[in-house]
């Protein structure tokens, strides 16, 4: 078991999605990203989601707050 949250990658606008970013966030421990691989973006699409966890008990305001920073690494462009 362990604490986790997640956070939401929004597309910028439309087109064909470029992603940007990817190796910041996979940097970071105990963090994970997953692109959904969506051949077309619109404003404000959900194309992915940043994932953090910790241990059990961890404060989960700091692991929000990770999980935050992570999805502003990425880019959708």
């Amino acid at each position: 078991e362990r604490c986790g949250a997640s956070a939401v990658i929004l597309a910028s606008d439309e087109g064909v999605p470029t992603i940007s970013g990817l190796e910041i966030a996979l940097s970071t421990p105990q963090s994970d990203v997953r692109i959904f691989g969506k051949p077309i973006k619109r404003p404000y699409r959900r194309m992915g989601v940043a994932l953090a966890y910790d241990n059990v008990g961890s404060n989960i305001d700091a692991v929000i707050e990770k999980a935050k920073s992570i999805a502003a690494c990425v880019s959708i462009g």
